[in-house]
């Protein structure tokens, strides 16, 4: 008899401590589905990882609200169907209380449809079309410079050195043709010449008859915009053509460590947008302390898509706290709001959540690692232009 009360006693205290939130048995699930393979793979686990360390993080000071943060994560492959399948999932049937963002405009453009139907605030860490954002959406919020912003600081740059003619190379994909739309944009206001834009179809590039074709236009400049795999792809046909522009920039790929590990000597003078660099001139709060504790949670260098997915995560955080309550629509309301800053830099969205606090840099290959070339104000290295090929 005394057996089973005791064990009533212990029923009823154990129903007790998963009931209190303050002693750690709750959880603030959150849910993200995600590219950790597939053709987005290397930023998107990038961002992932970011995603982590603030879960450890965040529960190492007690969780939210007195809770523990628990992510639920999804490999979407790369494909934005798969995406929205898993989000629909998180949603309706994992019942998460608060979602992350997945990786690549294409895929945030058709997940971001779920998540506003069902009113869940999404901080956007992986994806930069501005089309995401004009479709009158009140729950998603962007992290990024725009793409069509990205490539400012090379144009300023080659427009002061004098160089006049640019090509422009695309792939057919929401990201990349944002991106080529603005530098068109702005090769205006800097005196440039935009000789041709040569949009390729997407998965299918002809990069020997594209290198061809801009080898018989001889511009000064040329700027690539696509995913990682393009790019080196574009790389080996200019170096079978042996040619190469002056000046050469590209999206994402420059970025990675792998980058100049991979192509070594050919990584040199090669140009590329970056919203952060792992680099202790960058002056926003918490960088050196990210940088350090990223490095010994994963091994490896933080790229801005890790730094993008903590800096949306700290966003997070901050309007949970502010709400004090898992309300969705108050948190969403509180983002809108709000200005301040992160690792990442200056968070400040507009009544559409574009974001327009946060301003682009960008980086070059100069002795077999990245320099921070614009702005002047971060600048660790002037720009160099090297002659490849007599």
């Amino acid at each position: 008899m005394a057996i089973v009360k005791k064990l009533g006693i212990i029923s009823i205290t154990l129903i007790f401590l998963f009931l209190n939130p303050a002693r750690g048995f709750t959880a603030i699930r959150t849910g993200v589905a995600i590219s950790l393979t597939g053709k987005y793979e290397k930023p998107g686990n990038m961002v992932c990882l970011g995603y982590k360390l603030w879960e450890k993080e965040v529960n190492e000071r007690g969780g939210l609200l007195g809770e523990k943060v628990k992510l639920i994560i999804f490999d979407d492959e790369s494909d934005a169907e798969k995406s929205f399948s898993l989000y629909s999932k998180l949603i309706k049937e994992e019942k998460v209380d608060l979602v992350l963002s997945p990786y690549s405009s294409s895929i945030t453009y058709k997940v971001s449809r779920v998540t506003e139907i069902y009113h869940y605030p999404m901080l956007v860490a992986g994806a930069s079309d501005p089309h995401i954002w004009l479709r009158g959406y009140k729950y998603l919020f962007g992290m990024y410079a725009l793409a069509d912003r990205y490539f400012m600081g090379f144009l300023d740059i080659v427009a002061e050195y004098g160089f006049q003619k640019l090509v422009v190379v695309t792939e057919k994909d929401r990201f990349p043709l944002s991106a080529a739309e603005g530098i068109e944009k702005w090769s205006e206001r800097f005196g440039l010449k935009v000789l041709d834009t040569i949009v390729y179809p997407k998965g299918r590039p002809d990069f020997v008859s594209i290198v061809a074709k801009i080898k018989k236009l001889a511009p000064d400049a040329m700027v690539l915009c696509a995913y990682p795999d393009d790019v080196y792809a574009l790389m080996d046909s200019m170096k079978r053509a042996k040619y190469r522009p002056r000046a050469f920039a590209a999206t994402i790929a420059p970025t990675f460590k792998d980058f100049g590990l991979r192509l070594g000597k050919d990584a040199e003078g090669v140009f590329g947008p970056s919203q952060w660099e792992a680099n202790t001139r960058i002056p926003f709060p918490g960088t050196k302390k990210f940088i350090k504790s990223f490095k010994e949670f994963t091994k490896l260098t933080p790229t801005y898509h890790a730094a993008s997915g903590y800096a949306a995560c700290e966003i997070l955080e901050k309007s949970i706290n502010k709400v004090g309550a898992k309300d969705r629509e108050k948190i969403a309301s509180a983002i809108s709001q709000m200005d301040t800053y992160t690792v990442l830099g200056r968070f400040r969205v507009d009544d559409r959540g574009i974001q327009v606090g946060h301003s682009p840099i960008t980086i070059q290959w100069q002795n077999g690692k990245r320099e921070i070339i614009w702005p002047r104000r971060m600048q660790t290295a002037n720009p160099i232009f090297p002659v490849w090929y007599k």
